[in-house]
């Protein structure tokens, strides 16, 4: 639907636009339609947001790889793999949580 559509809708002109709504129509508007609200979900608990980060595509072949290096005896690839891959999801994870509760601040 197009901005236009949705203003005929809502019975806005031009005139409207510069000035606002009536209390009135403000009133009518709110009672036909609702309050203007983002809707929210519940959040999935933190334990499975940090577990969504290992089934990501690239994670998974990192991991994998660092599986193999370590099976072939090459510790110290495994475990460079291994530190970058949790310094990722860590990082990754913290700035997520930290936009989430910005977020829900503004709530």
């Amino acid at each position: 639907m197009t901005a236009d559509a949705v203003a005929r809708e809502a019975g806005l002109t031009r005139s409207t636009e510069s000035s606002g709504l009536s209390s009135q129509a403000a009133a009518e508007l709110l009672a036909q339609i609702g309050p203007n609200e983002i809707s929210t979900s519940k959040p999935k608990p933190l334990i499975f947001q940090l577990l969504a980060y290992f089934v990501q595509p690239l994670i998974a072949i990192l991991l994998i790889a660092a599986v193999i290096s370590g099976v072939s005896g090459d510790w110290l690839n495994a475990a460079i793999i291994i530190v970058i891959v949790l310094g990722s999801i860590g990082l990754d994870f913290y700035q997520t949580r930290r936009s989430q509760v910005a977020a829900e601040s503004l709530r």
